[in-house]
């Protein structure tokens, strides 16, 4: 199998539009002039999964309220499952249901058996039991998705791109906030 060519920093960001849960289209190049964070994530109904969101929308408030950053969560579930699983959390940023996976191609996302059995994983699993995050359905698309994230400047191009090492490594916060703090 071929692996896709990753994205770097300073490339133009993919020329996507998607439809958001709440039924927005979004096409990226109209979001010139705001600072964009794009997470791409595995299914809906994955337990690490939702402990990021959990994460994510606990700090949301404390580190990006008033800012113009637009974030953007995507999924390889259906609509209904990001409805079941993901959306009862409230996240304060957008979620996309991509099954067809058309924009993690587009981003070059990547899968590996490797990464899906990494130690940290294990540490990861039990704060997501612990905060309650855990769910128990099947995967929508590959099992060995790994996360990635993008954060795109203001002229869409990409200040980082990140690509997991693990089931269970997304960008820093910290880094998302030195982003934001950069673009505005």
């Amino acid at each position: 199998m071929v692996t896709p060519q990753r994205l770097l920093a300073g490339e133009r960001a993919p020329n996507a539009s998607f439809v958001t849960l709440r039924g927005e289209t979004i096409a990226l190049r109209d979001l010139r002039g705001y600072p964009v964070w794009l997470s791409f994530s595995r299914f809906a109904a994955c337990p690490l999964c939702n402990f990021r969101v959990h994460q994510v929308t606990g700090q949301w408030e404390q580190r990006f309220a008033g800012a113009k950053l637009r974030h953007f969560m995507f999924f390889q579930s259906p609509p209904e499952k990001l409805e079941r699983y993901i959306a009862t959390h409230a996240p304060p940023f957008d979620l996309v249901a991509d099954p067809a996976m058309t924009h993690y191609r587009a981003f070059a996302v990547e899968t590996s058996l490797r990464k899906v059995f990494a130690l940290d994983a294990v540490r990861v699993a039990g704060a997501a039991v612990a905060a309650g995050t855990v769910v128990g359905a099947g995967p929508d698309g590959p099992i060995t998705r790994i996360p990635a994230d993008f954060l795109i400047g203001r002229d869409g191009r990409i200040r980082v791109a990140h690509y997991g090492e693990t089931i269970v490594d997304h960008v820093d916060l910290d880094e998302v906030v030195r982003f934001v703090e950069a673009e505005s």
